[in-house]
């Protein structure tokens, strides 16, 4: 998103991503862009890629569709200038690193992006950019790097190393909460962090008191899930899987993230298991969070479970599809995976415990009909469609 300073009289880029891609920005200090073209009814317009090289050949990176409307044509201004601000954020709105940036780009390529034009926003030309980014970034060749545009980051203009307190008590209600909570770009350990922020996407469409973080099962204090939902017709079992963010993992190879994903959907399904298990074992669940014990009724209510795994690859998800089905199988209880870009897009674009739980349905259905489980896309289709568009495998 592009955005002007008349305090510094700069053009200001922010990127609002995961932490993932800032630690990434924040080690190679370097952006590129490219400049991805489509055709639609013989003529020409533009996509943008923004890539984080992490990986020297399989990039983090975001896909952004240019269209014919302001926030576009500022896009486009800011892109063109030669020194900007850039601005990170994470995807609950905290501002994490800021830099001073130059932007470097070949001739050619400044060209296009001068005169190209962007057409009208559809959902088809979006949808084929959406697809289309992929396809690119794994076809892309050396020209293709050469015609990138350069975004160096510069001078920091946020400290790198901040620690951020969230003290609203609103935010800091849900059950098993302390009265202050912390985040931080670096983690070097996985685990609270992440449950705490799922806990936040989370509360965009369920009350504080419907969330137990941590429960613990009031016999033997062992842990029964990373979090419980409890609405009055439904159960949702949460389990998280993440990866320490630091610059050690930031640096591992693709084919190890890869592996680690796999082992952790793996291991986050033996442990829905084991929840459910539990949860089938009484009407009447006497569980601890914090200080406090609970009785949870689950009779007469839906049960359901959902496993958000740091990165989940598209190629793999025929893999990932069996061991799912198996779990749900073997719990008889809906069991849906997503990972974590795609759980903020869903809590971003769906809002409401009904909405909430019909799209994890849907999902669930889709993947039981075609035999694999689908990538579910969010805020691109009709108006009264104003959750899940479409889900494909």
């Amino acid at each position: 998103m592009a955005l002007y300073s008349f305090a510094t009289n700069k053009r200001v880029l922010v990127v609002k991503s995961s932490k993932e891609i800032l630690l990434a920005s924040k080690l190679r200090k370097e952006l590129k862009v490219y400049l991805v073209t489509f055709f639609s009814q013989g003529e020409k317009t533009l996509g943008l890629v923004t890539a984080i090289f992490d990986d020297p050949d399989e990039p983090l990176f975001i896909g952004t569709p240019l269209i014919a409307d302001w926030a576009c044509e500022d896009l486009r201004e800011t892109l063109l200038q030669s020194e900007i601000d850039i601005h990170f954020f994470d995807e609950l709105g905290r501002e994490l690193l800021g830099y001073k940036a130059s932007v470097t780009m070949p001739q050619a390529t400044r060209t296009l992006l001068e005169t190209v034009r962007f057409f009208s926003g559809t959902n088809n030309l979006i949808r084929a950019m959406l697809d289309g980014f992929l396809t690119f970034m794994g076809e892309r060749t050396s020209e293709d790097d050469a015609a990138a545009v350069t975004v160096s980051l510069g001078e920091s203009t946020v400290p790198e190393d901040l620690f951020i307190m969230e003290l609203r008590p609103d935010k800091n209600a849900f059950h098993g909460s302390p009265a202050v909570r912390h985040t931080s770009l670096v983690r070097p350990e996985p685990g609270q962090l992440q449950e705490w922020d799922i806990i936040d996407l989370l509360q965009r469409s369920f009350e504080p008191c419907s969330i137990f973080h941590g429960p613990l099962k009031s016999s033997d204090r062992q842990e029964i899930a990373d979090v419980i939902v409890v609405t009055d017709s439904h159960v949702l079992v949460v389990q998280a899987k993440d990866s320490p963010n630091t610059e050690d993992i930031a640096n591992n190879k693709l084919s190890r993230k890869r592996a680690t994903a796999l082992k952790n959907l793996t291991k986050a399904l033996a442990q829905i298991r084991g929840a459910i298990r539990h949860l089938h074992s009484t009407p009447q669940l006497l569980i601890r969070c914090g200080e406090k014990e609970f009785v949870v009724s689950t009779k007469g209510k839906t049960l359901l479970s959902l496993v958000i795994s740091k990165e989940l690859f598209p190629d793999q998800y025929d893999e990932y599809s069996k061991l799912i089905a198996s779990a749900s199988v073997d719990t008889g209880v809906p069991c849906i995976a997503l990972d974590y870009m795609e759980f903020i897009q869903f809590t971003s674009h769906v809002v409401g415990p009904e909405p909430f739980f019909e799209v994890l349905y849907k999902i669930h259905t889709v993947g039981q009909e075609c035999g694999q489980y689908p990538r579910p896309r969010f805020g691109v289709g009709p108006p009264r469609e104003h959750y899940l568009v479409n889900t494909f495998v």
